[in-house]
């Protein structure tokens, strides 16, 4: 199935948007230019107390910066770029931009890492509009987030730019001291007006939890789907009575298959806004009941601290699974995972089709193997038809839609 992805508005969920920023916690790769800068990776303590913070240095009074070219649509997207950041041994500001098209198009900000505080307020420029800024302490004293969302313009290329300085002025400010420096970690680019869930990239950019994995769509969650959701597991079990009443019961699976049943309260179905078109392409694009998808439950999609397996210093594939209190069932499409080995974050390893992860080298025998991030239900509808009753002009209303989960 290849369907275009649907993101929710902001206000709908808050589901991870992705992280279109490559190499989001090493600056000192080369899809970062450096300009009148070093960088030391792995310098300091990110906020999760691991050491790979990295130390981007001035090196020079006039522009300093390290800087990715982003590529975008060729239209005017609102976008919220940001980043960990926590002062170095001198100076206390630290810049972020972004910029488009030559000619003073851009959104910049500057922050007072001393304080706290936005010292240069969020300002666009030239075809940049509706800047504005946020900067949050995290748990980790004098970490924090910052934050920079502006509507681009029509560029199809967005360079981002983050720079420490002994001033407050805009990334590319040339009124700074030589040597002033910060410890910067996890840059993050995504869609829409607010900096979500930071997602960890390498090689590639990440298009958000609503790309689906392994080649798989997610079903939209659109903003007419009705709250209340039926949601029932579904076990199989053999029964045999005797002539006397008493059973012999064989169960058949394990772990149970989970049954959804949605309603619609509205859909549009207008030329610039069609969700209808939307259900039925994909749909059809899943033949029915043929076709295997992914389903976000928005009330169930993250598990934390999970232990799936324990090492035996043999085996290196392993079955990622969730709990419920004390129940476990395995898991077969993740998102953003972080696994740890013994407590410590793992060593090489690869996530395959169905959930398996994969080891380079076989974990310690009795290393508890945890992880955490999101989930998805790998499902199937449980119908041939999807029916929907137009209630007005445009709008359209559907009662019942069922879906199963499956076992890969």
């Amino acid at each position: 199935m290849s369907i275009t992805p649907i993101i929710p508005a902001n206000w709908q969920s808050s589901l991870p948007r992705g992280n279109w920023v490559i190499q989001s916690q090493a600056f000192d790769q080369s899809i970062w230019t450096k300009t009148g800068c070093s960088v030391i990776p792995n310098a300091g303590v990110d906020i999760n107390g691991l050491t790979t913070e990295d130390l981007i240095t001035r090196t020079m009074a006039g522009p300093s910066f390290v800087q990715q070219a982003i590529t975008k649509s060729a239209s005017n997207i609102t976008v919220t770029l940001s980043a960990y950041v926590h002062a170095g041994t001198l100076g206390n500001y630290f810049a972020m931009s972004m910029l488009g098209a030559a000619g003073g198009n851009s959104a910049d900000v500057c922050f007072n890492l001393a304080t706290g505080s936005i010292s240069l307020a969020a300002t666009p420029s030239g075809g940049f509009s509706n800047a504005t800024a946020t900067i949050s302490a995290t748990s980790q004293v004098g970490l924090y987030r910052c934050t920079l969302t502006a509507t681009t313009d029509t560029n199809a290329t967005l360079y981002l730019l983050f720079s420490s300085s002994s001033v407050s002025q805009a990334a590319s400010g040339t009124g700074s001291a030589n040597s002033t420096n910060i410890y910067l970690w996890g840059a993050q680019l995504e869609p829409g007006s607010v900096a979500g869930t930071y997602i960890a990239t390498t090689f590639v950019a990440d298009y958000g939890i609503w790309s689906g994995v392994n080649g798989l769509p997610v079903f939209p969650y659109l903003p007419g789907q009705a709250i209340a959701l039926k949601k029932a597991p579904l076990f199989a079990t053999k029964t045999k009575r005797a002539a006397s009443g008493r059973e012999r019961r064989t169960a058949l699976w394990p772990y149970p298959l989970w049954q959804f049943e949605l309603s619609y309260e509205v859909v549009r179905h207008r030329p610039a806004n069609d969700e209808l078109a939307t259900l039925w392409e994909f749909f059809n694009a899943a033949q029915g009941q043929y076709g295997s998808w992914l389903l976000l439950d928005p009330s169930d999609n993250y598990d934390s601290g999970v232990q799936f397996a324990t090492g035996d210093g043999v085996s290196r594939s392993f079955q990622l699974a969730r709990t419920l209190n004390s129940a476990i069932e395995p898991v077969y499409a993740v998102y953003a995972p972080t696994i740890l080995d013994n407590g410590a974050a793992a060593g090489s390893y690869a996530i395959g089709a169905n959930g398996v992860v994969t080891f380079a080298t076989a974990p310690a025998a009795g290393h508890a193997l945890t992880w955490s991030g999101y989930f998805y239900y790998l499902c199937r509808f449980s119908q041939d038809d999807m029916t929907f009753q137009q209630i007005v002009n445009l709008l359209w209303a559907g009662d019942s839609l069922k879906i199963t989960s499956l076992r890969p």
